[in-house]
């Protein structure tokens, strides 16, 4: 079983190892433009891979592993060159971030898809209310309020420094990680109920 990671634990773990690496490095890199890259195709690449072999160990549901996926592009692009600044630290995470962010929008339109198929089964203990797309969009919207306030609270304490948006960007990483690893099992045990 793949542990899960502690939400602010990716970002302040990349935050320290950067850190390191630049002190290490007595700041060699600073003439390296300190941006992520314009492709990050090879490093997502390496997320698409560990999800495609998360998703085919016999003992894998969809969206069930793959937790140990995350982090891993950004990751790679702060190994780069230049990838120790805050500000690349905060683009490679974003970009990872997006890459997630595009799984869970697929994921939950293909939902939403299936939902607004849904039939009133004719039980008056069921209301419209009850209705599967309503359920899945105020889902997602309470889950888009809870990211965020979580995030704002895992960066209070280093509110005033720099690091503070290295570990908000890394906890909007893990939280669409994982919020992205939910609706693929969702979709997949919907998919699998037919």
């Amino acid at each position: 079983m793949i542990p899960r990671i502690a939400i602010t634990g990716f970002a302040l773990a990349a935050a320290l190892s950067a850190w390191s690496l630049a002190a290490a490095q007595d700041f060699a890199t600073e003439d390296v433009a300190a941006v992520p890259p314009d492709e990050p195709a090879e490093e997502l690449a390496l997320v698409a891979l560990c999800l495609e072999q998360a998703d085919a160990a016999p003992d894998s549901r969809a969206g069930r592993s793959g937790t140990g996926c995350i982090g891993l592009a950004a990751q790679a692009c702060m190994a780069q060159p230049g990838g120790d600044s805050t500000a690349s630290m905060i683009g490679c995470t974003a970009q990872e971030t997006a890459f997630w962010d595009g799984i869970l929008n697929e994921s939950y339109q293909e939902l939403i898809a299936e939902a607004k198929g849904w039939t009133h089964p004719g039980d008056p203990r069921v209301t419209t209310e009850m209705a599967p797309e309503i359920l899945l969009r105020q889902m997602q919207r309470d889950w888009i309020a809870y990211r965020d306030s979580t995030c704002d609270w895992n960066a209070r304490p280093w509110q005033g420094g720099s690091i503070v948006g290295v570990i908000r960007a890394g906890c909007l990483l893990d939280e669409t990680a994982l919020q992205a690893l939910r609706l693929r099992r969702a979709l997949h045990d919907e998919q699998g109920m037919r």
